[in-house]
């Protein structure tokens, strides 16, 4: 992933580590977020679309393959988990929100890669993704009528 790059991930997968300790000092090191959940879930919004759209206003995007294993993927994971034990018919992704630049430029400062864009170009990015998701379900929903 670039440093410089929104995020929409693919999936998530049941398990997670997590290399930094949380504000209470607490870290989780590799372990199952449900030990009898499945082992991945698909994210189910039009993410290439929404990707491809990003990409086309000149805004660095990417799909993962995955959300990783920190809380973004925990949380994807435990969305999808509720969604399915309901039998729910309903979208479901995470996108990653870069860190303003002077967030970055601090933990970079701790020899820790970060994310970065401006507040303006992500508040644009963002609005292309809802621009996109609510022409992808228009079509979808005209084609099943």
């Amino acid at each position: 992933m670039s440093n410089v790059t929104s995020r929409k991930d693919a999936g998530c997968i049941n398990w997670h580590h997590v290399d930094v300790p949380d504000s209470s000092g607490a870290q989780v090191d590799l372990s199952p977020i449900m030990t009898c959940g499945q082992v991945a879930y698909g994210a189910t919004l039009p993410h290439a679309e929404m990707v491809a759209a990003v990409n086309a206003a000149g805004i660095p995007a990417a799909v993962p393959f995955h959300a990783g294993t920190h809380l973004c993927n925990q949380m994807l994971y435990t969305t999808a988990h509720a969604i399915q034990k309901r039998g729910l018919q309903t979208l479901i992704g995470f996108i990653h929100v870069p860190q303003p630049p002077r967030n970055g430029a601090v933990m970079e400062g701790r020899n820790r890669q970060m994310a970065s864009m401006s507040l303006a170009m992500t508040t644009h990015a963002i609005e292309i993704c809802i621009a996109t998701l609510a022409t992808v379900l228009t079509a979808r929903q005209t084609e099943t009528v």
